[in-house]
């Protein structure tokens, strides 16, 4: 019998934020509603994904650079969209409440459905961006088992607690530009050359460095040991590569992983959009795992990674 899933055979559509890029095959299974993020640079603002990155980067010095979450209206309208199309429930999978506000938009805009109650789910977890992608791809098997929009969204939930989304930066200026970074902070990096290790906290979703060193290689063997705990707890292991403009680091990584753990589900690269840019930068890499089906007598918890100093919160 086929695992594949029709979309008309599913009771559930799924809405996801802007910055979410889905791939060919989970997108061939589900019908997708999206609300936009933002960008402002100077005078004008678009939805985040009518800027290049090339717009970003060439405007960055010399206009004031800023970026908002979707509206309650938007997600409405992406809630309206699923629904119009026939089907009962709704799962929706925002990036981290402790980055943006964009989660609690959500939340706001499902409150306003009369009758929906327990009909449009607002999933929490500590991922954005290609982290929320990664995601999306470890739980294909349990799409195609046709879940219930409660089960999925559980499904969701699970495997997003046991994950880690870590980068580095070889620059700290879009962090300071941005005011995620103090100017004391980013005075004593620059000097020194810091390059952090910037994860998404697994236990309240916001950003936070998780170690400060001076080398590449240094980076690359913490983001090793951090992959090295998940095969440990795990029985399956989902990486995707994230580049932030550095092509060589982000290839050496991956050849570095790969050559230990040749079997990696999803061993992607993919590149980061305007919008994180926009808070970034160009000049960095990093990776997100995602663990699933933990190992008897493993502890499959993330919550005991310790967290070093919370960066600033915006949308």
């Amino acid at each position: 019998m086929s695992t594949v899933v029709e979309k008309k055979k599913l009771s559930f559509g799924i809405v996801l934020d802007s910055t979410t890029i889905v791939d060919s095959e989970y997108a061939s299974l589900v019908d997708i509603a999206r609300a936009p993020l933002h960008i402002t640079l100077g005078n004008e603002t678009r939805d985040e994904n009518d800027w290049t990155i090339k717009e970003i980067v060439d405007g960055y010095d010399t206009k004031v650079c800023k970026t908002s979450c979707p509206s309650t209206g938007e997600f409405v309208k992406a809630f309206k969209e699923i629904f119009a199309k026939g089907y009962d429930d709704i799962v929706c999978i925002p990036m981290s409440k402790g980055i943006s506000g964009t989660y609690q938009a959500a939340k706001v805009a499902a409150s306003t459905f009369e009758g929906k109650e327990g009909h449009i789910h607002i999933v929490s977890v500590p991922l954005a961006n290609f982290g929320i992608t990664t995601l999306l791809n470890a739980s294909l098997k349990y799409l195609k088992e046709g879940l219930s929009a409660a089960q999925y969204a559980a499904v969701l939930e699970r495997m997003g607690n046991s994950s880690s989304q870590i980068w580095t930066l070889g620059s700290l200026e879009y962090l300071y530009k941005g005011g995620r970074l103090s100017k004391l902070s980013f005075a004593i990096g620059s000097l020194f050359r810091i390059k952090p290790i910037i994860g998404v906290s697994p236990k309240d979703g916001k950003l936070t460095v998780e170690k400060k060193v001076r080398t590449f290689p240094e980076v690359d063997k913490f983001m090793c040991e951090r992959l090295n705990q998940f095969f440990e707890k795990f029985n399956r292991v989902y990486v995707r590569f994230i580049n932030l403009g550095d092509e060589n680091q982000v290839a050496t990584l991956k050849t570095t992983i790969l050559t230990e753990h040749p079997n990696l589900e999803n061993s992607e690269i993919s590149e980061v959009g305007p919008l994180f840019t926009v808070h970034l930068g160009r000049n960095g890499y990093g990776i997100c795992i995602i663990g699933d089906e933990p190992k008897a007598n493993s502890n499959s918890s993330t919550k005991n990674w310790t967290d070093i100093f919370h960066l600033n919160h915006h949308n």
